[in-house]
Order: C-alpha cells, then structure tokens, then sequence
C-alpha cells in the first residue's frame, strides 16, 4: 500500500493551523492600558502620556475568549523599532496579564504595544508618548 504523502502532509498542517486560527478569532483584549506600576493585579498610574524619566512602564491587558491554554506577545515598539518582545501565558477565558519596558530617558517619541496571538496576528495595540 502506498501513501500519499502531500495528502498527509496537506491534512497535517490542516489539523495544526485551524485550531490555533480559531483561537486567534476568538480572543478579544480588554482594558488594553499603559501604567506605572501595578499594584494586586490593578494598574496604576495609567495614562498615554509620560515623562522621560519615568523609569519603567507596563503594559496591561484583559485577555477574554481562550478556551484553551495559551500565549500572547506583547510587542513593544519606539517610533518604528521593536524594541522587545515578552510572551505571556492566558489560562483561562478572563486572564489579566502584563509586561513591562524600562524606558531610558532619551527615548522620546511615539511608542506602541502590540498585542498578538501566537500566531503573530496583532488583536490590538496601545499607543502612548514618552516626553
């Protein structure tokens, strides 16, 4: 009996990309926010506009929709660069989470978060300035 391997290959991929499709539709961010510091789970300090020295900020999400494990990025940008990436953990279908950038005092501008899933499809992103 011979196989036919591009079928099989075909139906592989099929059962990998779907359910992670899926998911990427069904998750919807809440609460997207810039802060200071976060305090019991609770952000503070939010606004979308912060000084040069501000030191550190935070990015903060509500995570609604999983039905299943699994991740989202946070995708920090300054101006057109990614300046960093933190992968975070959603384990259920109401999942507060958060990363966090030291920002240095000579990156003045425009800044952004994107969210997305973990197949890289961007569900949201925060804008904020750094002055």
């Amino acid at each position: 009996m011979r196989l036919n391997v591009p079928l099989l290959t075909a139906a592989f991929i099929v059962v990998l990309v779907i359910p992670a499709r899926l998911q990427a539709e069904e998750l919807e961010v809440h609460d997207p926010l810039i802060a200071t510091s976060i305090r019991d789970h609770v952000p503070q300090g939010i606004n979308t506009t912060f000084p040069a020295f501000v030191g550190k900020l935070y990015a903060f999400t509500r995570i609604i929709g999983a039905t299943d494990a699994t991740f989202i990025t946070h995708a920090w940008h300054y101006g057109d660069y990614l300046v960093g990436e933190v992968a975070l953990p959603v384990r259920s279908s109401n999942w507060r989470t958060w990363s966090a950038k030291n920002i240095s005092p000579d990156w003045i501008g425009q800044w952004r978060v994107d969210v997305q899933t973990e197949d890289g499809t961007v569900i949201d992103r925060i804008y904020f300035t750094v002055e």
